[in-house]
């Protein structure tokens, strides 16, 4: 329940600046399910400042989609390997730089777990050939 209401909070649009730097401050260094609730809800506010949209994706980088998304974050400010959402979401945007896909695509799996499939040849290199060619495999 308290995760709800820390949630709605965090969504307010009359919250003061004062208290929704607060909360950041806590979404940021909280472990715990509340912090959880009210990251999302603070990443979406149109009042979020530049450092807080920061904040905000340092602890997980698919906060800074919504913040890319209205000017918030710009490309100097993103490591597009520790935070490849933010880096796609400037891409898409045409404000990413223009080294980042074939850095992100040539490291399907940054965080090393092994998990994401390898990537085609075709895609390996800048501009990708697509569609792709007969005879590539995938």
């Amino acid at each position: 329940m308290r995760g709800h209401v820390v949630q709605g909070l965090a969504a307010n649009p009359a919250l003061p600046p004062a208290y929704v730097a607060r909360l950041v401050a806590f979404a940021a260094g909280e472990d715990t399910e509340d912090g959880g609730w009210m990251d999302s809800a603070l990443a979406d506010r149109a009042d979020l400042s530049r450092e807080q949209a920061l904040t905000l994706a340092a602890r997980s980088g698919v906060l800074a989609v919504g913040p890319v998304r209205r000017g918030l974050l710009r490309a100097e400010d993103i490591d597009p390997r520790a935070l490849p959402d933010a880096a796609l979401a400037l891409l898409d945007e045409g404000l990413g730089l223009a080294h980042w896909p074939a850095l992100l695509v040539t490291d399907p799996d940054p965080a090393g777990a092994g998990s994401s499939p390898p990537v085609p040849a075709c895609l390996r290199r800048w501009p990708p050939c697509w569609p792709p060619t007969p005879g590539s495999t995938w």
